[in-house]
């Protein structure tokens, strides 16, 4: 049903928008060849000069710049969409930058999807414009799940880490929270990671999970207190998406794996040569990347050299990052290992799990290799379960 949905026309805009904004590129007067030529596209300072506000930060909305960012994505074929899209610089320019408009309304996932096929049809062999694609289906996949289920906004689904991380010292889980908030954990990467996001909006996915996985494990803060703050954030902000992800993120689905990850490990693999910390935490700048991104690893001497006092210029960091990513993955384990954790997460399975597309890869692979593949018995009743995911479009 999803499918065939897809593949209907979008939707005209309704005539009093029409008479009141630019709908379209030629209602812009843009060049029409800036939009045929994908070289002068890719190189257009237009692009640059109008996307995003007057000080070049938080990228702009309407109709017409949700048109524009189409055109861009699909005339450079999604040129190193995968190569970057964990990179918190790259990112940023290689992203499709699409997901604030599908979120507003100015863009429909219809007619992305429609004119993304139409361009893979052109060039099967496109692993970046396939992967723009797995991602646009997942986007009503999460969406879905929140339609399901609407409280999963403030209830884990998972019961039992309903309570997990509640709070006797209220003082300290505030002040981690606040730490985390503004940017001053003590962490340069995940520092970085916010402060960028405070000032323009938007993060990739990669640098988003991070943020939130180290302040529901090494923090040890109660998602639905960190939630709502990212969500304020985001120029994007779709809560379907959004809680979906915060709950994978903090581990409390019972049917996804736990994500901890490993903040100074994050930095040297995506900002190896400090560009993006240096940017963002400008009170780290002189610092080699020897000790860039573990500035505790210095000593007094070191960081006097280099004009760094650590608790004055720059926080001591609010917790030690792998002893804290230790505890939290011995919390989490206990709970699994309680009666009834498994039926529960059965149940979450039927409920929310995504629909035969994990089978379908896998036999894909098996086909290759000329194998039949054999289901255990949890993923037959999953794949026999009524395709009830996509009520959404009824």
């Amino acid at each position: 049903f999803w499918e065939g949905s897809i593949f209907l026309p979008p939707s005209p805009m309704p005539e009093c928008l029409l008479q009141k904004s630019f709908n379209s590129l030629a209602a812009m007067q843009f060049p029409q060849e800036v939009i045929l030529q994908p070289q002068q596209f890719k190189n257009c300072i237009w692009v640059e000069r109008h996307a995003f506000d007057q000080e070049g930060r938080f990228q702009r909305g309407g109709r017409s710049r949700g048109e524009l960012c189409l055109q861009r994505i699909l005339q450079r074929e999604a040129e190193m969409y995968l190569q970057t899209v964990a990179k918190p610089e790259l990112g940023a320019k290689y992203s499709s930058r699409l997901s604030p408009h599908l979120a507003w309304g100015t863009l429909s996932i219809r007619e992305v999807l429609q004119q993304a096929r139409l361009k893979l049809a052109a060039n099967r062999q496109n692993r970046n414009l396939r992967a723009l694609l797995s991602r646009l289906h997942w986007q009503s996949h999460f969406m879905q799940k929140l339609e399901s289920e609407p409280e999963i906004e403030f209830h884990c689904q998972h019961a039992l880490y309903e309570h997990l991380r509640d709070w006797e010292d209220e003082e300290e889980m505030q002040r981690r929270l606040r730490a985390w908030q503004t940017g001053n954990t003590g962490i340069p990467f995940v520092d970085a990671c916010m402060r960028s996001l405070i000032e323009s909006g938007w993060l990739p996915f990669r640098m988003r999970a991070m943020l939130m996985s180290f302040a529901s494990y090494q923090l040890w803060l109660p998602w639905q207190k960190t939630a709502p703050y990212l969500a304020s954030l985001f120029t994007d902000y779709e809560p379907g998406i959004h809680y979906s992800q915060v709950q994978m993120q903090s581990g409390v689905t019972g049917i996804n794996q736990m994500r901890v990850y490993n903040p100074v490990k994050q930095g040297l693999d995506h900002d190896a040569e400090g560009r993006f910390i240096r940017r963002y935490c400008p009170e780290l700048a002189r610092l080699p990347n020897e000790f860039l991104h573990e500035p505790w690893q210095a000593s007094e001497a070191e960081l006097t050299q280099f004009s760094v006092r650590l608790g004055v210029d720059y926080s001591l960091p609010v917790v030690e990052h792998e002893e804290a990513a230790r505890e939290a993955k011995l919390k989490m384990n206990a709970v699994a290992k309680q009666e009834d954790w498994k039926v529960l997460s059965k149940a979450v399975f039927q409920k929310h799990g995504s629909r035969l597309r994990p089978s379908q890869r896998e036999d894909g692979r098996h086909a290759r290799r000329g194998k039949k593949r054999k289901l255990n018995p949890v993923q037959e009743q999953a794949n026999a379960l009524r395709e009830n995911q996509l009520s959404l479009f009824d």
